[in-house]
């Protein structure tokens, strides 16, 4: 990755051009622009090419990191170069296929397939970016000049102008189409440093190198997700897709939206689904924590007590859990506060609860009191031993009471210690409830 781009596209040569390397493309700091409608000037692959390779750099090389269509246009290019294999045909022959990938390919309607989730109407959207100047990336040309645009619903087509346009489907940076079943097997290999099935696709130094945070604190081609565990990478699609791989736990996320399908906002905007990507993500990971943690559930039908501080008194309150979330406990037939005993059901945020209890499976009045009993007739049955031990080694004549008067006291004395045994078990304290750890935030920080 470190070689020079001129190694793989000899005729990728220049002042500047030739300082860059697959790593800078990889890493979105090779300088190039950021986005321009290469259809304006090209129509098929190599035209492509051939612009890209003539435009002037943004920026220096490895001046900074600039997100770019276009190094991964170029990327598109070297796979094709070294394996002599147009993109789709060599992955479809090499990846896909072997990996038992049935719905993962570019230009899907040109292989039978039908079922698709729509995006937009046309390409309204980067006409928008085309024609202002103030939306998105500047376009320096005359907006005018190309009108081959599509006005129908994209069903079936890849959403990007550059891959549809000018690439005829099929580019490095957009253009496949897949499911989340299929998008789930890439995840796993990749979980898996590049083995599937007993097969290695791509060797485990390799899957090391790209999942190693480069100075731009991101991986080679991937992000770096915030707020997952380390190690954890992810990526996202323009038309709303996101995919997350988190090997602490062995988690591949895959969440296909077709946000553009609903149109744009006042300002020309599709949806925001960044939020709910992170909030997808977020439920999943901490749901495995818990889980690795050996964190309890709360099923339904629980019994449980509250102690929640609220409106400066703390609180506490027996219930029934009707359902739990990572968020809230869904409780019913509360005991206190008072203003709360006729709620038939309430949300108890997590974070507003200081302790959780659940009753104490341990000892019980009853098992208090059967082992008082116990107790109470073994002093009995001690006693009368000894007495009778006692008078066979100290007393003889008729003036003993001798065996008799054990037997007597026996008699009365077993029942009497075995109720009062009962009866002092039953009055000790019992703990009826235990506190229910790993489940509180406080508990889990």
């Amino acid at each position: 990755v470190d070689a020079p781009v001129y190694r793989y596209l000899p005729d990728f040569r220049g002042v500047h051009l030739d300082s860059i390397t697959v790593r800078h493309l990889l890493q979105h700091s090779a300088g190039l622009v950021q986005w321009q409608p290469l259809y304006y000037h090209a129509s098929n692959e190599h035209e492509t090419y051939e612009v890209i390779r003539h435009m002037p750099l943004q920026w220096g090389v490895g001046e900074g990191r600039h997100y770019s269509d276009l190094g991964f246009m170029l990327l598109g290019d070297i796979v094709e170069r070294v394996t002599g294999r147009p993109l789709d045909r060599y992955l479809g022959e090499s990846l896909y296929t072997p990996l038992g990938l049935r719905s993962t390919t570019f230009v899907p309607k040109q292989h039978g397939f039908t079922d698709f989730a729509a995006t937009e109407q046309g390409n309204g959207y980067e006409r928008h970016m085309v024609y202002d100047s103030t939306f998105g990336y500047r376009y320096r040309g005359d907006p005018t000049a190309w009108n081959g645009w599509r006005q129908y619903v994209l069903n079936g087509e890849t959403d990007d102008g550059n891959s549809w346009y000018a690439n005829d489907g099929v580019a490095g940076h957009a253009g496949l189409f897949s499911t989340a079943a299929d998008l789930h097997v890439l995840l796993d290999m990749l979980l898996a440093r590049g083995g599937s099935g007993g097969r290695q696709y791509i060797r485990p130094q390799v899957i090391d190198r790209f999942f190693t945070r480069d100075q731009y604190q991101n991986f080679l081609g991937w992000m770096v997700p915030n707020g997952m565990p380390p190690g954890s990478f992810s990526h996202t699609g323009f038309t709303g897709t996101y995919v997350l791989g988190v090997p602490a736990h062995g988690l591949s996320i895959v969440l296909l939206t077709n946000r553009q399908n609903m149109g744009t906002d006042a300002r020309g905007y599709f949806p925001d689904v960044g939020p709910l990507d992170a909030a997808v993500a977020r439920a999943i990971v901490t749901a495995a924590d818990a889980d690795a943690h050996g964190a309890p559930s709360l099923p339904s039908g629980s019994r449980v007590r509250l102690l929640a501080p609220g409106a400066g008194v703390v609180w506490t309150a027996e219930a029934v859990v009707d359902s739990s979330t990572l968020d809230s406990i869904f409780v019913s037939h509360l005991s206190d506060p008072p203003a709360l005993r006729r709620v038939p059901r309430i949300a108890v945020p997590v974070t507003a609860i200081e302790r959780l209890e659940v009753p104490y499976e341990g000892k019980s009045r009853r098992s208090h009191a059967r082992t008082g009993a116990l107790v109470g007739l073994g002093i009995s049955l001690a006693y009368a031993a000894g007495y009778i031990v006692h008078e066979r080694a100290t007393c003889a004549g008729p003036d003993c009471f001798g065996e008799g008067f054990a037997f007597i006291g026996l008699a009365s004395l077993v029942p009497f210690a075995t109720v009062t045994g009962a009866a002092v078990g039953f009055a000790l304290p019992v703990k009826r409830w235990q506190r229910l750890d790993g489940f509180s935030p406080r508990d889990q920080e």
